[in-house]
């Protein structure tokens, strides 16, 4: 009983290589912005190894980061205000409650 050789599938352009024997890619989840796609490559089903390492290395030099949005400073501007006036105001309401609580004769035990 000779198991037959399946000829090797088409590797996929958002795959990965793999070292294990029976495990040739792992493809991957990739967002389409991210993925600079080529027309020649995804019409083309005859990708071997080489061909797949050079466009990997080359979508690894194509990406770049999303750029930063005016929303986006205003929002860092936003929580850094508050996270000032939060630590800025950390112990009030509770030195507030301790002066009513003395002026109106009550012991509250600190500590």
């Amino acid at each position: 009983q000779q198991q037959q050789q399946q000829p090797p599938r088409p590797i996929p352009h958002n795959a990965l290589p793999c070292n294990s024997d029976n495990i040739s890619f792992v493809e991957l989840f990739r967002p389409k912005t991210i993925i600079a796609t080529n027309a020649t490559n995804d019409n083309s089903n005859d990708n071997d190894a080489n061909n797949h390492n050079a466009n990997q290395s080359n979508r690894r030099r194509r990406r770049r980061r999303a750029p930063l949005k005016k929303y986006h400073l205003f929002f860092a501007v936003l929580y850094s205000f508050q996270a000032h006036w939060i630590y800025s105001t950390v112990g009030v309401p509770y030195k507030e409650f301790l002066d009513k609580a003395e002026r109106e004769g009550f012991e509250v035990m600190e500590g």
